[in-house]
């Protein structure tokens, strides 16, 4: 089954990863989460990691954005703008004054920036907290300090005989907010493209504003407001009372493309609100995202062709394919110039018994159930010309039928309705066998309020299907005549995305393999129909394969091709007359692990000293549902912090040279694991999914230092799919 989270705002890189900050320093040394830290005058602050939490794109609207009709409180935060009077302190509950940020004036409104840790601050209207909004791993990805005691000051910056940055002007507690009848929208910063974070499928943009009416306003109203490739909209108005309250638009999908959410189009997104006598106080998008489980495995192409024809035979992948497994997924090619064979599968121990042509010089894909012992049957004209590859299998979440279900219209030259709640529940996606035709059949398939329309001849050819369904299990099938028969042999209900409009990924040049548009990059496998005015020939593979199945589409084929880990498939086409559309893909998940805890203080650091922590200091979350390879490193050679330490990958200390060691469980020397920067070490190989597991760190100390500084170094935990 797949599971939904929300995007945290923990560390992740191109691999998924689990970061520690390890600060050292000869009289105290620390370890805590890199991206977690903001520094703030002379003291330290730690963010909180809101583990389990969304991760915002936050707005606050303490300035008028790009659209007019509202105004903004307080127009002002600080007097001048100028050399003098333009900064931002709090206090904090132990008495720091700490400052936090200058005041600047940009071309769309005053604005409060902390120039030197990439933040923001606002007052919260509900708690009317102080919260310092503290740049992470990029501007829409932040951390939050709640402080719930604080006074703001105002003014120039001065330094008493204490060495605190203070500043004067007391000022009174603020609420910042636009106000009035009208809208506005503001400019979110990009995403953090790490490769971790753009894998996953965007299952839904929230936009969120915390609002309240005007004071002695009866008729107050307001909605979200969003702008999406150039054009706005706004969700539905509520009514305002004199209490704050949260509203919430959710987009499942573009609302301007209507498809499906890209990290393009959150990067490109703005988000505000439209007013009638109210307030606005907080704005934030949050995206939910979807991880799936695995349900398509693609495998080096192999021959399974049976030595028996005209004929039910039992074919066995026990040899390829795991136990478990639901189905396969074919290749069968008929090489023959001139003749057609009949072709035909199903699943072991079935009575169906359809069989029909495989024309000459002609290929296509078929996927099929098989029982326990990993058989399925087919049926051949010829052992000599009909190839059959295995080129994947199936697992949990794809279920084949032992029998089909006969879905055939009963009306032709139209798109009608097929309803397979009953067989196939819970199904996003349905598989058919489409069996029979003739010279003027026309065959198509699409998902429920699609608006493709493709639809092309089937002459009397063996044809599987791949399509997605509504929520109701619907699809839309056209038949072009009687000698048009829908089998449903099966359904899917994870591991897959399937378009509601095709991706058009056709070739414009012939004759040689040439890249398709990328799938997106969760995919393992592409679904793509294939559509040719006449006989010829195209092919398709993973990029990369030397593969040279090249042969004629006869004529609306659908074919289900591996990818690359670029998510890269290869097309050669004949003519630009064939065409290649995405109506879905198979989704192969990431991992997913955490650490914790991210803090830990060495203490004093002596010299040639080696302190360490229990080997089960750190635990590491592997919520992956895939096995995962893990490794360590640090992710810079020199150790940060006054004079430098060199980080040895040999562990020999030095002079301002120091070394680091893992050991993951049990005691120290029996398996140490020295933690390198060029060259990472594993610290779990093959971890099985959902297996925790816990580490301890050790420092060699360098054996002399040249400073007493705070030195600090990341130490990185790296999963990546086994």
């Amino acid at each position: 089954m797949f599971k939904k989270l929300k995007w945290l705002s923990i560390p992740i890189a191109a691999v998924l990863i689990a970061a520690l900050l390890v600060m050292m320093l000869p009289v105290g040394v620390s370890v805590t989460s890199s991206e977690g830290i903001l520094s703030i005058g002379v003291g330290t602050v730690q963010a909180q990691e809101d583990i389990g939490k969304p991760a915002y794109q936050v707005c606050i609207p303490n300035g008028v954005g790009n659209e007019t009709g509202l105004q903004v409180f307080p127009p002002e935060l600080q007097l001048g703008g100028g050399s003098k009077d333009n900064w931002l302190a709090v206090q904090s509950p132990d008495g720091l004054d700490v400052p936090v940020g200058t005041y600047t004036y940009g071309t769309e409104g005053d604005a409060i920036s902390v120039d030197k840790y990439s933040g923001a601050i606002h007052v919260d209207s509900l708690t009317n907290n102080l919260i310092i909004t503290a740049g992470a791993l990029s501007e829409k990805c932040k951390y939050d300090i709640d402080v719930a005691s604080y006074i703001l000051y105002g003014g120039e910056p001065s330094l008493t005989e204490t060495g605190k940055t203070i500043v004067s002007e007391l000022r009174a507690r603020f609420r910042s907010y636009v106000y009035g009848s009208g809208s506005d929208l503001y400019r979110l910063e990009d995403t953090p493209q790490n490769q971790e974070i753009i894998k996953r499928e965007i299952i839904a943009i929230r936009v969120y504003a915390i609002v309240i009416a005007q004071s002695g306003e009866t008729k107050a109203t307001a909605s979200t407001r969003i702008l999406v490739n150039a054009k706005k909209y706004n969700g539905t108005d509520v009514t305002l009372t004199p209490v704050d309250q949260r509203i919430v638009t959710t987009y499942t999908i573009n609302p301007q493309t209507k498809l499906p959410w890209t990290w393009q189009d959150v990067d490109g997104l703005e988000a505000g609100v439209t007013l009638k006598s109210g307030e606005c106080s907080y704005i934030y998008v949050e995206v939910e995202l979807i991880v799936h489980s695995q349900t398509f495995f693609p495998i080096t192409p192999v021959e399974v062709t049976p030595g028996t024809a005209a004929a039910w035979t039992d074919v066995d992948v026990s040899a390829y394919v795991p136990s478990g497994a639901t189905g396969v997924i074919l290749h069968f090619v008929n090489t023959h110039t001139t003749t057609y064979y009949n072709v035909g599968v199903r699943k072991n121990g079935s009575t169906d018994g359809r069989y029909l042509y495989q024309d000459f010089l002609t290929h296509s894909w078929v996927t099929i159930g098989i029982d326990a012992n990993r058989i399925f049957e087919t049926y051949i004209g010829s052992t000599t010309y009909i190839d059959i590859y295995l080129v994947g299998y199936t697992m949990s979440g794809v279920t084949f039928f032992t029998n089909a279900y006969d879905k055939s219209l009963s009306t032709y030259d139209a798109w009608l309705d097929i309803n397979c709640a009953t067989q196939a529940p819970s199904a996003i996606g349905v598989i058919f066998e489409v069996y029979g035709g003739a010279t003027t059949s026309n065959l198509g398939f699409r998902k429920n309020g699609s608006t493709d329309n493709r639809i092309n001849l089937h002459i009397y050819h063996l044809t599987f299907v791949i399509i997605g369904c509504d929520g109701s299990q619907i699809c839309e099938g056209y038949a072009g005549d009687r000698y048009t028969d829908f089998f449903l042999i099966g359904y899917i209900t994870d591991g897959c995305t399937f378009n509601l409009n095709a991706t058009d990924v056709s070739l414009g040049g012939t004759g040689t393999w040439t890249d398709l548009t990328a799938l997106p990059a969760t995919a393992n496998m592409g679904f793509i129909e294939v559509i040719a005015s006449s006989k010829y020939s195209y092919g398709l593979r993973k990029n990369g394969s030397a593969e040279e199945l090249y042969y004629y589409a006869y004529y609306h084929p659908w074919a289900f091709v591996e990818c690359d880990a670029s998510q890269i498939i290869e097309g050669k086409i004949a003519n630009v007359a064939v065409d290649f559309f995405v109506v879905g893909y198979a989704t192969a998940p990431v991992p997913d692990i955490s650490v914790s805890p991210t803090s830990k203080d060495f203490g004093i650091v002596a010299t040639s000293s080696t302190p360490y922590t229990t080997t089960t200091y750190f635990t590491i979350d592997n919520n992956s549902t895939m096995q995962t390879d893990q490794t360590i490193s640090v992710t810079t050679a020199t150790w940060s912090g006054g004079v430098g330490w060199t980080h040895s990958d040999t562990c020999e200390p030095g002079v301002n040279t120091a070394g680091l060691k893992a050991a993951r469980g049990g005691n120290w020397g029996d398996a140490d694991i020295i933690i390198k920067y060029d060259t990472p070490n594993y610290i779990y190989e093959n971890c099985p999914a959902t297996t925790d597991y816990s580490f301890g760190l050790k420092l060699i100390a360098p054996t002399s230092f040249t400073d007493g500084v705070q030195k600090q170094i990341i130490v990185r935990i790296t999963a990546v799919a086994g």
